[in-house]
């Protein structure tokens, strides 16, 4: 008899934050109709563009780790919007 693998539940959507088209940050939300107004009570002029498809947390958090990797390799720092990693 062989174990059915449960997978894991695919409910977590990538994203980028953008001030018009230059991307500022990158983040992960469960919500991001939600997660967008918290931005933009921030800075309203933020907004959030979905990138791929629904994914694991696990997933989504290399996701947004790899990004901020490649953004602070290129400019030397993280994104103006990621205040820190991991948060």
């Amino acid at each position: 008899m062989t174990k059915k693998k449960i997978s894991k539940p695919r409910n977590t959507i990538k994203y980028r934050q953008k001030i018009g088209r230059k991307t500022v940050g990158f983040g992960i939300t469960k919500d991001l109709e939600r997660r967008e107004q918290e931005h933009k009570a921030e800075d309203p002029r933020i907004h959030l563009a979905q990138e791929g498809h629904r994914t694991t947390k696990e997933a989504a958090r290399e996701w947004e780790s790899e990004q901020t990797d490649k953004w602070k390799r290129h400019h030397g720092k993280l994104p103006p919007k990621n205040k820190q990693r991991g948060g």
